[in-house]
């Protein structure tokens, strides 16, 4: 089953990758100069997108019944620095250290090119100064890459945001950005360790999703101070957010 629902999820974010306006987008083709009139795309994006998807969507559900010759999927924390105090992670504590320059990750990512789905986190990943370079040298190193993930404590909403139109500009075919928000504004700031953290996480969500090409998701880590605060922490989203919904809530379970 779970397989099954990540395959109807990569399906559909096939169909909002390909189309950013409307379904019909597969057609008419400008013949004069060969681009979509609807997507802005050259002639050929459609099907090269729709094989990359379904070659990702094929490695998910052969991965659930025998091992892959190689993963699909990159989990890679870029920092362990942060600016938040999470009672469920202790990440804040450590002192940042052995972090791989771009050089090194530059290398790694020449030396295994065959990664489609690409998680970077922390940490705050986003206080990392070369975060985009990062970023940018994945997606020349793998031809095969089409999603690109990231989670943001959104504290620092102008730095996130330059990050965001910056990483807007290189064409990534998927690209989500997830706000950790963890309850309403005083369970959240309270989980967090960071007073009107709240506020600022929300002030970054709502601006990261008016920029075009951008997934823009809340994500809410359980743990026993905010078991029983998703129903409220939806409805505190739509009453800042009016285009909020329970689907744009990512619910995640904390591990050691």
């Amino acid at each position: 089953l779970t397989s099954i629902m990540i395959v109807v999820k990569l399906h559909l974010a096939l169909a909002s990758s390909l189309c950013a306006s409307s379904r019909h987008n597969l057609m008419p083709l400008e013949p004069a100069c060969g681009f979509c009139r609807a997507t802005g795309k050259p002639f050929g994006y459609v099907p090269r997108m729709l094989t990359r998807w379904l070659a990702l969507g094929t490695k998910v559900w052969r991965s659930n019944f025998n091992a892959l010759h190689r993963p699909y999927k990159l989990t890679y924390a870029v920092t362990t620095r942060c600016n938040s105090r999470c009672r469920h992670c202790l990440s804040w504590q450590q002192k940042p250290a052995n972090e791989l320059s771009l050089d090194e990750i530059a290398r790694f990512a020449e030396k295994n090119p065959h990664w489609s789905w690409i998680d970077l986190t922390g940490g705050e990943p986003t206080l990392r100064s070369d975060f985009v370079d990062v970023v940018r040298v994945f997606l020349r190193s793998n031809p095969g890459l089409i999603f690109v993930h990231f989670p943001t404590n959104g504290l620092q909403t102008e730095r996130i945001l330059d990050i965001c139109n910056r990483l807007q500009t290189l064409a990534i075919p998927r690209l989500v950005v997830t706000v950790s928000i963890d309850g309403p504004p005083a369970v959240h700031d309270q989980i967090r360790g960071v007073e009107g953290g709240f506020d600022k996480a929300v002030e970054t969500l709502a601006r990261i999703r008016k920029i075009n090409g951008i997934s823009a998701h809340a994500g809410m880590t359980l743990c026993n101070e905010n078991l029983g605060e998703i129903d409220n922490t939806i409805r505190e989203l739509r009453n800042r957010i009016p285009t909020f919904t329970p689907r744009h809530l990512h619910v995640n379970i904390p591990h050691s």
